[in-house]
């Protein structure tokens, strides 16, 4: 049994990475499909940790001994690779694939909001500034200020004040915004080079005002997509900086975790094993997502929800009351019973669609969450708008990687751009059409890319053989 599983847990490693290489070389190649950034995500979360497992072996999870017990339940190591095995295949099978532009800006189809954008772009780039230095206009006029010049909230010690509290609610969520605006400041600036010297110290900013990693992490996602987006980033540059991008992340999160997130007492105490254990509940999602089988499994072991649907409800609820959620939250009842401690507060570990989908609806989750992401990211690519696709990147992996609260609001704003693009303006721009076949042509002449063709029917093409020399040839 051991060596079936280990089997089935190497053919997992292989299937998930390889669907992420396959996904790599279509976004080098400049594939525009948002589900492609999914497929690396996906493995970092689900297939790594089962690689660290195979080299260093489970973690022994003294804290969460839930964790550690369903990590060695052969059932329910089997069930999960079946788990996180199911949504690339669903991936590959549905996507609508973008093919690349044959030149930078040609084939980027423009929507009614783009199209919008373009016609009024002072007041949109003047409402793009505002929205860019929200977050630090913010920390201005909040009641205490100086706060902020420290990095982490453990250091800004903001737990006993009331008042900074709930005001850095809305300046956390601001933060979300100027992000977004800051990739559409970059997608369309005339000047780059002197974009990229205006927006990233408000960037930087932003990323330092929350003092959690996960500002850091997109704030460079975003970067790293508007340079994607402008086509400086392609091929073996892309890789390499997404590379590099990747490692230098991996070791702030350490001198995160280690030098500025806890006390130094506390740190002192920790061992090398403690800090492995908490980089895998953070970085990982195989461990929540094989508690959740494992309660789904065993009717004997404590039930994470106690009604389909109650984490989503919650949510629903606490949103349109415009209040703070005052019931334990998912991931709150997920540490509980991985602790094996009374629920308590509104934190917790980290988690994911796919753990809170089969948590919520039983093993038809398996199905509903890769559903869901596959529609969000169909629905963004069809608009055709850089706006709506940065949105649902971003909407894409909050989803893969944390509770839905923190993410709620840009995901209604998601929401109302896409039925606004569906219902007020068209998807698409009329097709290039490609001129006639002639009635004589010359051996191997291949039509190349129309000197002028975005969005119109040109009037120029250039026709180029292996025995003649170019010549053009006018309709």
């Amino acid at each position: 049994m051991t060596f079936v599983l280990l089997l089935l847990e190497f053919l997992t490693v292989c299937w998930l990475g390889a669907s992420a290489l396959a996904a790599a070389r279509r976004l080098a190649l400049g594939y525009r499909d948002t589900i492609l950034f999914v497929f690396p995500l996906h493995f970092l979360l689900t297939g790594l940790p089962l690689v660290w497992d195979m080299i260093f072996g489970v973690p022994t999870y003294q804290r969460f001994p839930g964790f550690h017990l369903a990590a060695t339940d052969p059932t329910a190591r089997f069930a999960y690779c079946l788990t996180v095995s199911v949504p690339p295949l669903l991936w590959w099978a549905f996507r609508r694939p973008l093919r690349p532009a044959s030149h930078r800006g040609a084939g980027s189809k423009r929507s009614e909001v783009m199209r919008w954008i373009a016609n009024l772009s002072p007041a949109v780039r003047l409402t793009a500034i505002l929205v860019l230095v929200l977050p630090v206009l913010l920390v201005l006029v909040s009641p205490d200020p100086s706060v902020y010049l420290r990095y982490t909230p453990w250091w800004r010690g903001w737990a006993d004040v009331e008042a900074t509290r709930q005001f850095h609610f809305w300046i956390a969520r601001s933060v979300q915004f100027s992000f977004v605006a800051a990739a559409l400041l970059l997608l369309h600036a005339k000047r780059l080079g002197r974009a990229l010297l205006v927006v990233v110290p408000f960037v930087a900013a932003a990323a330092w005002i929350p003092g959690k990693r996960n500002a850091v992490a997109f704030a460079a996602a975003f970067l790293l997509y508007a340079l994607w987006e402008r086509g400086v980033l392609r091929g073996r540059r892309l890789v390499i900086v997404t590379a590099v991008a990747a490692i230098v992340f991996g070791f702030f999160s350490v001198i995160y975790q280690t030098q500025l997130r806890f006390p130094e007492e506390y740190t002192r105490s920790r061992t090398v094993e403690d800090w492995i254990e908490n980089a895998r509940v953070d970085f990982g999602r195989d461990d929540v997502i094989r508690l959740v089988i494992h309660s789904e499994l065993d009717p004997g072991q404590p039930q994470i929800l106690d009604y389909p649907g109650e984490s989503y409800l919650v949510v629903l609820g606490a949103i349109l009351r415009g209040e703070r959620i005052e019931a334990p939250s998912y991931p709150n009842r997920l540490t509980s019973i991985a602790m094996r401690s009374p629920p308590g507060g509104s934190g917790g570990v980290t988690t994911s669609i796919l753990d809170e989908s089969i948590a919520n609806f039983g093993w038809i989750g398996l199905l509903v969450a890769p559903l869901v992401v596959l529609v969000v990211c169909r629905l963004g690519d069809s608009c055709h708008d850089s706006v709506i696709s940065a949105l649902t990147l971003f909407v894409v992996v909050c989803m893969f990687t944390t509770h839905p609260p923190p993410w709620a609001i840009m995901a209604l704003v998601w929401t109302a751009l896409v039925c606004h693009a569906k219902l007020f303006g068209p998807t698409h721009t009329p097709a290039m059409v490609p001129p006639p076949p002639l009635a004589r042509r010359t051996i191997r002449q291949r039509v190349l890319i129309p000197r002028h063709a975005h969005g119109v029917q040109a009037r120029h093409w250039h026709l180029r053989s292996t025995r003649a020399p170019r010549r053009e040839l006018v309709r």
